[in-house]
């Protein structure tokens, strides 16, 4: 009897698909739109994407630009811009189609036949004013949308001989002109000063939320820079305001009695329902505002204030605040400035409210790689809680950090579904990032999923510098603002303040184009290597398989023409560790091969068949043939900076694709089994 042994050979198709990511992505940095202000105003200390009927406005704060009323010096304005080219008012030609100062502390004067910037402060009306000089008027802007009226802030406004710094906001319509002052402080004891309310600096932050009806001012300088929060209802009425709740509210559970001197609660405020047991969905329905105390317990702290609203004998509904409130307090690092900045944001797009908080002076030592600033991003757990259960209203938070002194988190801005995806994304600013400030954009998901590194990082010295710009950028990302499609293309913008170069630059998002990459899985299956010989070359032996490229119908508001091949198709083998690059494709005797692809890839699936080989002298079976399939874009139009008094380029003319499904890398597992026959010669 005789023993044989038979030598079984085949592969074994393996797919692993890859989410990749890029430091680069939709937001474009070449071709942003710049604004530049008055040199040593400020200018974009501030900013706000704003919505004038149909009409994109760029409205930026400049605290220390001159306002244009006689008697006053570098009391601060708000500059409303359009989305053009105008970088600056440097000629009579561009200063009618760069920014317009707003004036918003008075009504129009076509309308009262007066223009009261041409009178001294004190000469306009009975206001007991005591000077209007660096009151820093446009250090806060707040829009919310479509729609939206617009809310903005002095909060160095002295009034009196005594002069109490006690501030004041303007809210203005949706075109930008006069509507109210608001003046808190205006009737609260001053006896003893700074110990009661005379530095109240009202508008240091403030929030405008149209679906909530509210306006919610922070007074951080109160009663001993305690600090305090003004609530109020602002129904559709333009001319009423419906004060219901100032820092005075008195009692045993009230912030007052919990906070310590020199906390600054109201530094920053937001207003959301997060599933805490007094809110609800109904229309002027019960909601929470939320208050930063960067400096409470020496670490930082966020407060949540709990309102209702309730119809008055005279039909209005009018603003109450509970009794309790809740805190939280989620960094331990002294000084950190925990509660610094605070965006309210359904990032899951589950119904209730995220919440994220900055806290810029964060310090991280003890980590191999030192950090500067943090940012927690608080998700909700969906559901409302029992008013004991408070504690379970948010799940345990995701953190992100920064390069050490950058800043990171001193601004945080809601951008809307940037890529798509149906979820909202986050920017995040550190003005002091070495090179030149930075924002850090993070894709929006539920919170399982959420990816903690960027997606892009924009840092301001990387930004395309025309002629008109010939400082270096600096503090970029002192202020964010998003969430708006500033150019009608179906896809949110960001705007960024630089103060310190006096500049605001709009960053466009480029429209994405949805790539699905994978491999045919019918072909996934063993190969026989001693029966799968090629037919020209009996000495190699080869396999097949499939590619599979489609393009998601999302794609939307791009200038390419799917009719035609516009993509460009890329398989590569692909290094296995020290393994060598064994597979060839058959005909080309090379590593990798190229082929125009996409065409009605919309409608149903494009399909690619690729034949590849292993030469007989190959001594390596055991590790795996590793290949990637990629996606590229065929352009041939070349980006170009736009330069003043042109027209600015059509951005979707420009795509992207979207990095995650646009690559995919898999491996294929080769085997030699062994198998012992045994044959018996009866």
């Amino acid at each position: 009897m005789d023993a044989e042994y038979t030598y079984l050979s085949c592969i074994i198709l393996h797919i692993l698909n890859f989410c990749t990511s890029s430091l680069a992505f939709n937001l474009d940095t070449d071709m942003p739109v710049y604004k530049i202000g008055p040199k040593g105003s400020y200018f974009g200390f501030a900013v706000a994407e704003h919505m004038k009927g149909d009409e994109p406005l760029i409205l930026i704060g400049a605290p220390k630009a001159e306002s244009g009323q006689v008697g006053t010096k570098h009391a601060g304005a708000m500059f409303a811009c359009p989305v053009n080219s105008v970088f600056n008012n440097a000629s009579e030609t561009s200063t009618s189609k760069w920014c317009q100062n707003s004036r918003v502390e008075y009504p129009s004067f076509a309308f009262d036949e007066v223009d009261f910037y041409k009178h001294a402060p004190n000469e306009v009306r009975p206001e007991d004013i005591y000077t209007k000089d660096h009151q820093w008027l446009g250090s806060t802007i707040r829009s919310s949308g479509r729609g939206s009226r617009v809310l903005v802030c002095a909060p160095n406004l002295i009034y009196g001989s005594a002069a109490y710094i006690e501030g004041a906001c303007f809210l203005l319509k949706n075109d930008l002109t006069h509507v109210k002052r608001i003046r808190t402080c205006q009737f609260f004891t001053k006896k003893n000063r700074h110990n009661d309310y005379s530095v109240c600096q009202e508008g240091f932050s403030a929030t405008l939320d149209e679906k909530y009806q509210v306006i919610a001012t922070g007074l951080p300088g109160a009663s001993r820079w305690i600090g305090g929060i003004f609530a109020q209802d602002v129904d559709e009425h333009l001319s009423t305001l419906h004060a219901r709740w100032t820092p005075m509210v008195r009692g045993n559970h009230t912030v007052e009695n919990v906070i310590k001197a020199h906390s600054y609660f109201g530094y920053s405020t937001a207003v959301g329902i997060f599933g805490f047991a007094h809110e609800n969905f109904k229309p002027n329905g019960n909601f929470t505002l939320v208050a930063g105390c960067p400096r409470c317990n020496d670490t930082g702290a966020v407060y949540f204030l709990p309102f209702y609203k309730e119809v008055t004998v005279d039909q209005y509904s009018a603003l109450r605040l509970f009794h309790d409130h809740v805190n939280l307090t989620g960094d331990d690092s002294f000084a950190s400035g925990f509660g610094y900045s605070i965006t309210v944001m359904d990032i899951d797009q589950d119904g209730f409210d995220d919440l994220i908080v900055g806290a810029p002076y964060h310090y991280n030592f003890s980590s191999t790689k030192p950090t500067g600033g943090r940012v927690y991003v608080y998700f909700s757990s969906g559901k409302v809680q029992p008013s004991d259960k408070n504690e379970f209203v948010f799940k345990e938070p995701i953190r992100l950090s920064g390069q050490m002194d950058s800043m990171f988190g001193a601004a945080t801005a809601n951008l809307g579904d940037l890529n798509q995806d149906n979820f909202n994304d986050l920017a995040v600013g550190a003005p002091y990032d070495e090179k030149g400030g930075a924002v850090y954009i993070y894709f929006g998901s539920s919170a399982e999923s959420f990816d903690s590194k960027p997606m892009q990082i924009i840092r301001g010295i990387e930004l395309k510098i025309t002629n008109a710009l010939l400082n270096p950028i600096q503090t970029f990302g002192w202020s964010l603002s998003g969430g708006l499609d500033m150019d009608n293309n179906g896809y949110p913008d960001l705007l960024v303040g630089a103060f310190k170069s006096d500049m605001a630059i709009l960053l466009r998002a480029r429209p994405i184009v949805h790539i699905v990459t994978t491999v045919e899985e019918e072909d996934l299956k063993p190969i026989d290597l001693d029966h799968q010989r090629c037919k020209n070359y009996w000495e190699k032996v080869c396999f097949k398989f499939r590619t599979k490229l489609r393009i998601r119908r999302q794609t939307i508001g791009s200038q390419l023409d799917f009719t035609r091949n516009i993509l460009l198709c890329r398989l590569e083998v692909l290094r296995h560790g020290s393994a060598l690059k064994r597979a060839e494709f058959s005909g080309k005797f090379n590593y990798y091969k190229e082929w125009p692809c996409g065409r009605g890839a919309v409608d149903s699936a494009q399909i690619e068949e690729h034949e590849l080989f292993i030469r007989d002298t190959n001594r390596d079976w055991l590790n795996p043939l590793k290949f990637v399939f990629s996606v590229a874009l065929l352009t041939d139009k070349s980006k170009s900076t736009t330069s003043p008094l042109s027209t600015i380029p059509n951005i979707n003319d420009y795509p992207v694709l979207d990095k995650i499904g646009s690559k995919t890398e898999f491996t294929v597992w080769i085997f030699l089994l062994l198998f012992k026959l045994s044959l018996f010669d009866e």
